[in-house]
């Protein structure tokens, strides 16, 4: 299956189908749709529910913890019946997983397990959902609703025990009988080249495949070509005539089940531009619009490689005598291949060489890391290379790097990333403190949260908080990551034993309130590497 490409409708009316005794299903009915249409589709499944259907919903059945991907397969194989709810939404966004979800349902000839196509909203149709009769869906109905519930009912039965119209179960195994020995022909296009230059061939594969059980006959096969190709050639099962790049073959007699057929349109690129090309498909069991199938390509006046090019280094600052790590990606995003592409690094006068890396072999010339070009690129490739470096003085500079490769004339690609050298590393903690609540009344409970940040660049230890309660406030409880005590009006905390950079610590005080007026809660923090006095935070709130 491909994403739907073109317009398509119904080819296929799907009968009642009957379901072995033999098996049975844990689900009646597997809902397949998209997140933007969950309104609708609950409403569905709750009704569904009312009327004693088992109902596979996702919101319903996965719980946390669950792999989704196996509960999922698993209610599709326990699902007599897969209702998809056919969207513009779902086919933007779910087409993926509805291919994937039919390959675990598949029953080609929707003989003995159910696939309905269920319309939300006016959109084309892929062929292979078109080829199933659908439930109309976008003004709901009593009709409609009642046509789904006998679809997914056991056999597809009215609970009278007759069929959609009103036949017995005896004739409705006859109709089973015959419309499940089907064809169903499926249309696909290989995939294009991404980029096309001006002057060069374009070709392209179109199969039929029948992948049902009849015969499909007097299949119809019409290419497109935009007015950027001119018409080279075209071979098939059948003659092909080309007039104006309409390439018109004529109808295939009979492609038997399991059979393919194949054909072949070549072109040339004569202008540029962003191009669509179109095939339509007909045949006797499709009886309204033609399926569909575009590709698109781009035209180039020249075709040219290009390149992303990026730099990461793990460290915003480091200290004199310590080393960085700079690791420089080059990424091939043209349409054809780059050769001779070549990496230059430029070191900062803070940084000196220790070492390189990478694909091809270096050369230092003074504070240049020269790479030896790498002989091709092809389109997406990837290249790593690593330069390691030391700090010699503090300050700030540049590390950058330049690439250039035989197809660019002489232009270069650059790109720079900051080195900042610090004479030492320190840490900086920055305390702060609020209330949770504030105003409150005497003898409800304020609760305070104290904030300890390392803003540095290195570890600080034994960081302890001490927190100083108003006469007005009452000691109720300490957490923190370390333990809290009380003395007095004095809550503190066992000392933190580290506190690593851009590292955060939390703790909370609850108090009660006891009296009324303006009151003071005073935090103060010291640590190993904070000189002179304690650094001290207060927060004020109001009692009444």
């Amino acid at each position: 299956m491909s994403k739907p490409t073109g317009d398509n409708s119904s080819a296929f009316d799907g009968a009642p189908s009957s379901v072995p005794a033999a098996r049975t299903y844990s689900y009646d009915v597997f809902l397949s749709y998209s997140s933007e249409d969950k309104e609708v589709v609950c409403e569905l499944a709750d009704r569904l529910k009312h009327d004693n259907l088992k109902v596979w919903l996702d919101k319903w059945i996965i719980k946390p913890g669950d792999m989704i991907p196996l509960v999922i397969q698993h209610g599709l194989q326990e699902s007599r019946t897969m209702v998809v709810c056919m969207s513009r939404a779902f086919f933007d966004s779910a087409w993926a997983t509805l291919e994937h979800h039919t390959l675990l349902f598949r029953d080609p000839t929707n003989g003995t397990r159910r696939f309905i196509p269920l319309l939300l909203e006016t959109c084309n149709l892929p062929d292979v959902v078109a080829m199933f009769k659908h439930i109309d869906w976008r003004s709901p109905s009593d009709e409609g609703y009642k046509s789904l519930l006998r679809a997914c009912k056991v056999g597809g039965l009215d609970p009278d025990g007759t069929d959609d119209g009103g036949s017995s179960p005896g004739h409705q195994q006859s109709v089973t009988s015959e419309s499940t020995n089907r064809p169903l022909v499926v249309l696909e296009i290989a995939d294009l080249e991404d980029f096309l230059e001006v002057g060069k061939v374009m070709k392209c594969v179109i199969t039929v495949s029948n992948q049902g059980s009849a015969d499909g006959t007097n299949i119809g096969i019409t290419a497109q070509l935009p007015p950027e190709i001119e018409h080279v050639s075209s071979l098939g099962p059948t003659p092909g005539t080309n007039k104006d790049g309409q390439v018109r073959f004529a109808p295939l007699a009979r492609l038997a089940p399991r059979a393919r057929a194949t054909y072949r349109v070549v072109g040339k690129a004569k202008t540029p531009g962003d191009v669509h090309f179109r095939v339509e498909m007909t045949s006797d069991q499709i009886s309204q619009a033609p399926v569909q199938r575009t590709q698109r390509t781009r035209v180039l006046s020249r075709c040219t490689p290009d390149f992303a090019l990026d730099v990461v280094d793990p460290e915003e600052s480091i200290e004199v005598g310590e080393e960085l790590t700079y690791i420089v990606r080059v990424t091939s995003q043209g349409t054809v291949d780059g050769s001779d592409v070549g990496v230059k690094a430029m070191l900062p006068p803070q940084l000196e060489f220790v070492s390189a890396q990478g694909p091809t072999t270096h050369s230092m010339h003074g504070g240049v890391v020269v790479f030896s070009p790498l002989p091709g690129m092809s389109p997406w490739a990837t290249a790593t290379f690593r330069v390691v470096t030391k700090a010699t003085s503090s300050g700030e500079g540049l590390f950058t790097v330049e690439l250039t490769c035989n197809e660019m004339l002489g232009w270069l690609k650059k790109t720079t990333k900051r080195a900042i050298v610090l004479v030492k590393r320190f840490p900086a903690l920055l305390l702060e403190v609020v209330d949770v609540e504030d105003p409150i009344q005497i003898g409800q409970n304020m609760t305070y949260i104290i904030t300890v940040t390392n803003q540095g660049s290195a570890d600080d230890t034994n960081i302890v908080i001490k927190a100083t309660l108003p006469p007005e406030l009452d000691y109720v409880s300490a957490q923190g990551p370390t333990p809290g005590s009380v003395q007095g009006n004095v809550v503190s905390f066992a000392p933190l034993p580290h506190m690593a950079p851009r590292s955060k610590a939390t703790y909370r005080v609850v108090t009660k309130a006891s009296g009324t007026g303006d009151v003071r809660f005073v935090v103060e923090m010291t640590s190993s590497e904070l000189s002179g006095p304690p650094v001290q935070e207060s927060e004020s709130s109001t009692i009444y």
